[in-house]
């Protein structure tokens, strides 16, 4: 399972997420916690510069069509910044043995694209809405 480091600034992170074709991730600690989920939703709602949250708003679009190209001028804002700052705490999860079902109410309900998959506490997964779709069509 792709991670990031709560440390890392927010232009690493999306490096990391553009480098693996992702638009969310799983943020750890030093010790490999889980401390919530960084996504390209976070650098929409958090980016004070307009065409930050333009291309932001673009790259969430096609997310695995296009990379996420800010302009040179929001770099710094992205530089500065870190994922800790930007993610969403508290990420929800589910158990492996979660059937399809439990997880379409569970993205339903919560109203969110992707659910850690955690087993004793310790991260062994994560699914996403287009794993379902993918799953449901076979492909």
């Amino acid at each position: 399972v792709m991670t990031l480091n709560a440390g890392l600034s927010v232009a690493e992170g999306l490096a990391a997420l553009g480098g693996d074709r992702v638009s969310g991730a799983p943020v750890i600690d030093d010790s490999g916690r889980v401390l919530g989920v960084f996504s390209i939703t976070d650098v929409a709602n958090n980016a004070e510069s307009p065409s930050a949250r333009l291309a932001a708003e673009r790259w969430r679009a096609g997310a695995e069509d296009e990379e996420f190209s800010p302009e040179d001028s929001d770099l710094e804002a992205l530089t500065d910044a870190r994922v800790q700052d930007w993610m969403t705490p508290d990420a929800l999860s589910v158990a492996p043995k979660t059937t399809l079902q439990e997880l379409c109410r569970e993205f339903v309900s919560a109203s969110v694209h992707r659910l850690l998959v955690l087993d004793d506490g310790k991260l062994v997964g994560i699914v996403s809405t287009m794993d379902v779709a993918r799953h449901i069509a076979g492909a």
